[in-house]
C-alpha cells in the first residue's frame, strides 16, 4: 500500500489596519503654537506615516515633536536607540530629504526654509 501525500495549505499573513484617532483644533490664531498629538498604532509594527499641510506659514518652519518610544514592536524594552530620521517631501511617499536627528534623549526638530504647501513626513 503507498502513502498518500498530506495536502498543504497555506495560510497568507493577515495586515490588520492601522488606526489613527485624535480631534485636532480647526482654527489656530497665526503667530501661536500649534499642538496636536493624535494616538496611532500598527498591530503589524509598519511604519505609520503622517502628513503636515502648512496653509499660511508665518516663519515658513515647522516644529516636530514626539515621545521618546520605550519599547520594541515584540514588547521588550529599547536599549540601542540612536536616534531618529525624518524624510520629508512635498509628494506622498516620494520624500525628497532626509533628517538625521542624532540622539535617542532629543525629542525636537525645526524644520526651516519651507514654502507654503502641502508636506508629507515619514
Amino acid at each position: 500500500m503507498g502513502w498518500l501525500a498530506r495536502p498543504q495549505v497555506a495560510t497568507a499573513a493577515v495586515n490588520l489596519a492601522p488606526w489613527v484617532n485624535g480631534s485636532p483644533p480647526k482654527y489656530v490664531t497665526a503667530g501661536s503654537a500649534y499642538w496636536f498629538e493624535p494616538s496611532s498604532a500598527d498591530l503589524n509594527g509598519q511604519t505609520l506615516k503622517f502628513s503636515i499641510i502648512v496653509v499660511a506659514p508665518t516663519s515658513n518652519s515647522v516644529t516636530l515633536s514626539w515621545r521618546a518610544p520605550t519599547q520594541n514592536v515584540d514588547g521588550t524594552g529599547i536599549t540601542d536607540l540612536m536616534g531618529y530620521h525624518v524624510a520629508y517631501g512635498t509628494a506622498s511617499r516620494s520624500y525628497d530629504t532626509l533628517l538625521y536627528i542624532e540622539g535617542a534623549s532629543i525629542t525636537s526638530a525645526v524644520i526651516e526654509g519651507l514654502p507654503r504647501g502641502q508636506y508629507f513626513l515619514q
